[in-house]
């Protein structure tokens, strides 16, 4: 909450193995090390994101008492420090962090919506925080508010809010220009005491699980079947890199994984010791059924027949082609464009 995110640094442990001590930095602390510092690299630097920022806390462990004590702690930063709004995506933290005064409709957005278009969501209802809203005409199940910014009562904008079809419509065209909805809007919602953002107002295209969605209305449709396979292999390689950063922080999970990981590629596999050819198991292919010896005879008979007949023909062509040869003077014929070519 104060801009900054923190990162383990310094440990101790006693011969027991017992953390005795810890120190805290922020990850801004230190410095890139002077071999990575080169001129002479082939690869451009990456950007730099450390300042050798001093700011830590450092704490051990009180035997006598069985408390931990701070022993040391410096609050100063060397680097400007992030807004509030914007620390909860930073790298080192994965969870949202409700900031505005709406936390239930802040909390349904960071639960519905990716984590850029959240940032776009959360401005607007930060805005909505500070607006004014006042019920104009109540027409049956229609409302129709005037809302507008504290401090410039001049400026409003009406909304018309549909209670039975769940649909809010501002005349600023927000929603219809961008795909979120507006301060005004999430005003409306906070005047009629809604918690969550109604289905008319989410698309689809900007929900965490777009891709999910997509999978489930398109994977039995044959005529889309590029675009089902890109969305698979976008969806299989999403989890599989999710799996990645969970499995392989621990040895038994990492044994687990790969464990599943070979028994489900092994169980989805082609059976192995035949050609693609003679797979019995491609669908629309008919087995072939087995021979007996009497017709096996007759096969290999009728394919030596085959054989010495064409051999057969071969060489009559070739005898043909000899006599030819011996009719045009033992030379074979060169057309007029050759002989003048070689003339040349």
């Amino acid at each position: 909450m104060h801009g900054f995110a923190v990162r383990l640094d310094e440990v101790r442990r006693d011969s027991d193995g017992c953390v005795i001590m810890r120190q805290i930095v922020c990850n801004r602390a230190g410095s890139r090390k002077e071999e990575v510092e080169k001129d002479e690299r082939i690869r451009d630097h990456r950007p730099l994101t450390q300042s050798c920022c001093r700011a830590r806390i450092r704490a051990r462990l009180d035997r006598k008492i069985h408390k931990w004590k701070v022993v040391s702690f410096y609050e100063e930063h060397s680097h400007g420090l992030v807004d509030p709004l914007d620390v909860s995506m930073m790298l080192e933290y994965r969870t949202f962090i409700l900031v505005t005064s709406l936390p239930t409709l802040e909390d349904f957005a960071a639960k519905t919506f990716t984590r850029n278009m959240f940032r776009e969501v959360r401005k607007e209802i930060e805005g909505a925080c500070a607006m004014n809203t006042e019920l104009v005409i109540q027409d049956g199940g229609k409302l129709y508010f005037k809302c507008n910014n504290f401090g410039m009562p001049e400026i409003d904008h009406v909304v018309e809010f549909d209670r039975v079809g769940g649909m809010l419509r501002c005349e600023c065209l927000w929603f219809e220009n961008r795909g979120i909805s507006c301060m005004h809007i999430f005003t409306c919602l906070k005047h009629q005491h809604v918690e969550v953002i109604p289905e008319r107002l989410v698309c689809k295209c900007w929900m965490k699980n777009a891709k999910s969605d997509f999978m489930k209305s398109n994977v039995d449709d044959p005529s889309d079947s590029d675009k089902v396979l890109k969305c698979r292999l976008g969806v299989l390689g999403a989890e599989c890199s999710r799996l990645m950063d969970v499995a392989s922080k621990n040895s038994s999970d990492f044994v687990e994984a790969m464990n599943d990981v070979v028994n489900t590629i092994t169980k989805l596999q082609n059976v192995t010791g035949h050609y693609n050819k003679s797979c019995p198991n491609v669908s629309g292919r008919i087995p072939k059924e087995p021979v007996d010896d009497d017709t096996e005879k007759n096969i290999s008979s009728y394919l030596d027949i085959l054989t010495k007949r064409k051999r057969h023909d071969s060489m009559k062509n070739q005898q043909k082609m000899e006599k030819d040869r011996n009719i045009g003077g033992g030379t074979t014929p060169i057309s007029a464009a050759k002989l003048a070519f070689t003339d040349k």
